[in-house]
């Protein structure tokens, strides 16, 4: 189970990632 902090962070990175064009970090899993 993942806690709800931990889940809010990922959502965060995620967000930010597609924000900031998933083209230039996507690749980077």
């Amino acid at each position: 189970m993942v806690s709800i902090e931990l889940f809010f962070f990922i959502l965060t990175i995620y967000f930010y990632r597609k924000a900031r064009g998933d083209e230039k970090i996507g690749q980077s899993t």
